[in-house]
Parts: structure tokens; sequence; C-alpha cells
């Protein structure tokens, strides 16, 4: 219940501000992640996956922009 009440509160507020301000609604875009961050989570997995009795090979692919 406090979900659905969270929700439709997120959802009334966005109303609220695309009706007075009358400009569309503009989904927030998601920043990309630190280094620092990216590392700490590589870092997470990896022990997670070694727990499992993994061993794991890292190497960076190449993406084309």
């Amino acid at each position: 219940m406090k979900a659905r009440m969270a929700i439709a509160r997120k959802l009334l507020v966005i109303v609220y501000h695309v009706l007075s301000s009358l400009e569309p609604y503009h989904e927030p875009t998601a920043k990309p992640p630190s280094s620092r961050s990216k590392q700490k989570s590589i870092q997470k997995h990896l022990k997670e996956l070694q727990k499992l009795g993994l061993n794991v090979q890292i190497s960076e692919i190449g993406i084309a922009v």
C-alpha cells in the first residue's frame, strides 16, 4: 500500500509540473557512472564470483561511439 501511495504521489507531482509549466514531460536521463563507482562495482562483483568458486579474467571491450 505504501508503494502505491508513493507512486501515486510521484505521478501527481509530475502532472502538476507539466500542467503548470505547459511543457511536455521529459524523462530524466541517467548519468554515466563515475570511474570510481565503476571500479567499486567491478570489485564487488568479482568478490561475489570468487565466493561462488569462479575465477574471472577481465578485459575491457572497445565500444564504438
